[in-house]
């Protein structure tokens, strides 16, 4: 997977797409369901992506933004948001 200039949260959203559809090669803004993602594979992307980012997250957050840039930046707001949370 080409991921140079990707942030690392794209890096980590791609690479789990990647496993759980078996697509060696996904780019920013393709999109999940456009790859051969259903609704099985959703739920094991969702399930991944909570474990790896220590986040509860709902299959939403796919539906919501279907490419690695948009899912990367909706985890990233998440995280700055639980972030402030902590701190409070």
């Amino acid at each position: 997977m080409q991921t140079q200039g990707w942030t690392a949260t794209q890096k980590a959203v791609g690479q789990i797409w990647s496993d759980i559809l078996k697509i060696d090669d996904i780019g920013l803004d393709e999109d999940f369901f456009d790859l051969g993602g259903t609704s099985l594979a959703l739920i094991s992307v969702v399930m991944r992506m909570g474990e790896r980012f220590g986040l509860p997250l709902e299959t939403a957050i796919v539906t919501e933004g279907a490419t690695v840039a948009a899912l990367a930046q909706g985890v990233d707001a998440r995280l700055r948001s639980a972030s402030k949370l902590a701190r409070v």
